[in-house]
């Protein structure tokens, strides 16, 4: 098989999210930041191509589509026919009738599709439950709302995380994860603990291998284990690369899984679940079907749950299904176009 990279493509796209992720992020310096709720509506939207060229101004969408066929003429190479920078589907689930206890509004479904291509194996969906998370502001002595590393998330509480690590005995490694919200880096007062730094022997404790200047982003993801959690926009940002990862990497994480930005992207299958850990989560099974509301699933679910008394939020009242589109492929060569027996 060729070997071919479009780093370009890689950039190009990384842009685009980043792009969203400051439109989201910037709701925050509003007077009453927004709930919840609210923020995941308007990420969504911004993902998903229909409503990106309804609602954003100068349709950055086709824009990206644009610049991405230039990208991949220059690179040599051409997308497979129809394909698109991604499809995306947001679906509002019908909730099973008795399990209004089980339902979580601010709750997220994530489920990551391939799409086939000639020539290499078709990555299995991938499926998430995300808890959100919105970062919570200060006041200074003005009594404007100000925005630091110690700024806390909302909504942790030990029966919370309890019955969420619960659930995760039922289901697939790394199904649930924390969806976090926070302004971004560069509109914090600021980020490092004041008045005292963190100390190495803690910054080792946490094995945090990224600098909190690495990312400016605003949205991350992160895992449920009690040493992964972020319970601080300071923790969020020491534990990069470890357990969080902002949105926007997660996301191309995935793209690259499937080979988008080059073959290079894939080599042994065991290399590459080690490579993108934070990102890739659980293959086909329960937690796909409770991220899009099997009902059959649920059910199983739930009665699990039940059995061992334990009551936890399981089914997202909104669902992405994100599809990934096949990668591009090698344009021939005109030597081997004008080598070929004519008809």
């Amino acid at each position: 098989m060729d070997t071919w990279e479009w780093a370009e493509g890689r950039r190009l796209i990384g842009v685009y999210l980043d792009q969203i992720d400051r439109e989201i992020s910037v709701r925050f310096q509003r007077t009453a930041p927004p709930l919840e709720t609210t923020l995941t509506q308007e990420f969504l939207a911004c993902l998903d191509p229909e409503a990106s060229a309804r609602e954003r101004l100068g349709n950055p969408y086709q824009t990206l589509r644009d610049e991405l066929a230039r990208s991949l003429t220059d690179a040599g190479l051409a997308a497979p026919e129809g394909a698109e920078p991604w499809a995306a589907e947001i679906t509002t689930i019908p909730h099973p009738s008795g399990y209004e206890a089980f339902v979580s509004h601010a709750d997220m479904g994530l489920v990551i599709d391939y799409s086939a291509s000639a020539g290499r194996p078709t990555p299995q969906p991938t499926a998430f439950l995300l808890q959100a998370k919105k970062l919570y502001p200060d006041r200074d002595k003005h009594h404007r709302l100000v925005f630091h590393g110690r700024c806390r998330f909302s909504g942790f509480s030990d029966p919370q995380h309890a019955a969420i690590l619960r659930l995760q005995e039922e289901l697939e490694k790394g199904a649930l994860r924390y969806l976090y919200y926070m302004p971004r880096r560069s509109s914090f007062e600021w980020l490092e603990p004041a008045p005292r730094r963190v100390s190495h022997a803690t910054l080792a404790k946490l094995h945090a291998t990224h600098s909190a200047e690495a990312f400016d982003d605003g949205i991350w993801i992160g895992g449920i284990r009690e040493g992964d959690i972020a319970k601080t926009a300071m923790q969020v940002h020491l534990r990069s690369g470890v357990s969080t990862l902002p949105i926007r990497t997660f996301i191309l994480d995935h793209m690259s899984r499937a080979g988008v930005f080059g073959a290079s992207d894939l080599p042994d299958p065991l290399v590459v679940a080690e490579h993108y850990a934070p990102s890739l989560g659980p293959l086909h099974g329960l937690a796909h079907g409770l991220a899009i509301g099997d009902e059959a699933v649920v059910n199983q679910v739930v009665e699990r749950l039940e059995r061992a008394s334990v009551t936890v939020p399981i089914l997202p009242a909104t669902t992405m299904r994100l599809t990934i589109p096949p990668p591009p492929v090698p344009m021939p060569s005109p030597a081997a176009i004008t080598s070929r027996p004519s008809i």
